[in-house]
């Protein structure tokens, strides 16, 4: 019973990513998630600074760039479209004739979304990572680096986690889930800005 649930998870995750990650989406977003990369070549390349502002920039890129940002927009755009392009495409018919339950198709594309976009993000994440660590005002900083790297990796991933939940659920709830969505985006930045953070 559990290798049957687990074929059919794989399944329907492989479909899903096949679907969702091999589109011309998927190539704005990893530009997207390029950004941080950019801003630190230019500032390795082009910005006088001490070592100490060089580390506030890794913490800081992670904040504004990965949680706020890039995390929200990978959710917003692949975990409520995993369920919305499948009633747009009206292809959901086809996967709820089958005898598999619900909750495990949603799972399945739940899954999908997590890995695809973790493949995307983390990477940047670490070659940004790269990028300042290596600097040459950063001698003997790289190893305690590597700690501060696997923690942040950890919370962009429970973003990504956490985010995708909701912006499913949207998915799920409303025929425009990006529409809502982008409401939920704008109203969390207004919330931040209010709360001086």
């Amino acid at each position: 019973m559990l290798t049957r649930l687990w074929h059919v998870v794989w399944i329907v995750c492989r479909i899903t990513l096949r679907q969702t990650f091999w589109s011309k989406k998927t190539i704005g977003m990893v530009l997207l998630a390029g950004l941080p990369i950019g801003m630190a070549l230019l500032q390795r390349l082009f910005a006088d600074m001490g070592a100490q502002q060089i580390l506030r920039f890794f913490p800081e890129a992670v904040v504004y760039l990965y949680l706020l940002f890039i995390g929200m927009l990978f959710a917003l755009f692949y975990a409520s479209a995993v369920v919305a392009d499948e009633i747009e495409n009206r292809t959901l018919t086809y996967l709820l004739i089958r005898p598999v339950h619900k909750p495990t198709i949603l799972l399945s594309k739940y899954i999908a979304y997590l890995i695809g976009s973790t493949a995307i993000v983390l990477p940047s994440l670490l070659v940004t990572f790269l990028i300042i660590y290596t600097h040459p005002k950063m001698t003997g900083q790289f190893t305690q680096g590597l700690l501060h790297l696997s923690h942040y990796a950890l919370i962009v991933f429970m973003a990504l986690v956490s985010y995708g939940a909701v912006y499913i659920l949207f998915g799920v709830q409303f025929k425009r889930p990006v529409l809502y969505g982008l409401l939920f985006f704008g109203w969390e930045k207004i919330v931040l800005a209010l709360s001086g953070v």
